[in-house]
């Protein structure tokens, strides 16, 4: 049992279970937002390399946290927004 208690790994994976614990056991419960299309500054910050006019979508680089009891955001979701994404065909974008 002491080395398991000396390893830092071990401690980080299990302060990460506990905290994921308590949003499983959250009431009302958070969700995770990470669909909308659509760029809201209540709820979305740009990343550094957004376009800034933009409000497209393209790419979540981490999700919203939302109260599930008001819909308030809890933490902002980091989003990469540009317009230019939306002229290339789909099966030209991989």
């Amino acid at each position: 049992m002491y080395t398991i208690r000396r390893n830092k790994s071990f401690q980080s994976l299990i302060e990460f279970i506990i905290y994921r614990w308590g949003l499983v056991n959250q009431a009302p419960p958070y969700y995770i937002e990470f669909q909308t299309n659509k760029y809201d500054k209540l709820i979305h910050e740009r990343f550094h390399t957004s376009d800034k006019e933009s409000e497209t979508i393209v790419e979540y680089i981490w999700p919203c946290l939302i109260d599930g009891r008001d819909r308030t955001c809890v933490a902002k979701g980091v989003v990469l927004t540009d317009d230019r994404y939306l002229s290339i065909p789909k099966n030209q974008s991989s």
